[in-house]
């Protein structure tokens, strides 16, 4: 399944607890299994949708606190433990909008964000291990989708462009010299379509 975030959920990424085995208690509840990762955001951080997708729900529970689930077609994301919302339930959403803000609700320690990807159809979205209802079956480490797309981000360069414009393109050697030696914007447009290709 070949699944890019087109924005971060939150403009800066710090790990406060990542995905996986950990044995911690909140609230007089042991947790084993973490369905996500916590990441720091003081109170009030803005929260944004990671790519384009339908409010699934908008709601709060007694764990999540206040929470957002987003279905974008191939996956979900959820969205936990914010002060508020600001969407509803069936709105539609554009990568980078502002779904939420940081904050403490439900089984929390303190202000931060808890994200999860979940690859699977949203009617399998709250699919239980049976032997530990806990666990949620279709989650997956977000962090993997997060580097992925900051790796994409960091700066490429004309050398490193060219032979993956080329490849992709099938493009001959005069023709990739023309565009990036006398086109006017041929290092800004190589550069651009291979950040694309990647």
């Amino acid at each position: 399944m070949n699944i890019r975030l087109k924005h971060l959920p939150l403009k800066n990424i710090t790990v406060n607890s990542p995905y996986g085995k950990r044995n911690i208690t909140v609230n007089d509840k042991s947790y084993w299994w973490h369905n996500g990762v916590d990441l720091k955001a003081p109170l009030n951080t803005p929260v944004y949708a990671v790519d384009e997708g339908k409010v699934m729900i908008a709601t709060y529970n007694n764990s999540y606190g206040y929470y957002v689930v987003l279905y974008h077609g191939k996956y979900g994301t959820l969205y936990s433990h914010l002060r508020n919302y600001t969407v509803n339930s069936n709105d539609r959403v554009k990568a980078g909008d502002i779904i939420g803000y940081s904050g403490s609700s439900g089984d929390s320690t303190g202000p931060h964000l808890h994200f999860e990807i979940r690859l699977c159809k949203y009617e399998n979205f709250w699919d239980r291990a049976q032997c530990d209802s806990t666990v949620f079956m279709n989650t997956v480490d977000p962090m993997l989708f997060i580097e992925d797309y900051l790796e994409k981000q960091k700066e490429i360069t004309v050398k490193e462009a060219i032979p993956i414009v080329q490849s992709a393109a099938g493009l001959e050697d005069r023709t990739m010299d023309y565009i990036v030696n006398h086109y006017k914007y041929g290092d800004d447009l190589v550069k651009k379509l291979a950040k694309a290709i990647i």
